[in-house]
């Protein structure tokens, strides 16, 4: 799983930037709230719900070390 995480493209560090609110916890938690925006946009959805997964796969340690 550390793998998964260890590999966001470009767009998926963007978002995770975007919505960075200093731990992953409540980065993930900021990033799921703006998908009931994205309704429609399929794309935008699957970058959004890819981005979560490898946030949730990655350990705390990564995070605090990035």
């Amino acid at each position: 799983m550390m793998d998964l995480a260890m590999n966001f493209d470009a767009d998926e560090c963007l978002v995770t930037a975007m919505f960075d609110k200093g731990n992953r916890n409540d980065t993930m938690e900021a990033i799921d709230h703006i998908i009931p925006f994205l309704k429609g946009d399929a794309d935008m959805i699957g970058l959004v719900c890819n981005t979560i997964r490898k946030l949730f796969c990655m350990p705390d340690t990564i995070w605090e070390w990035r």
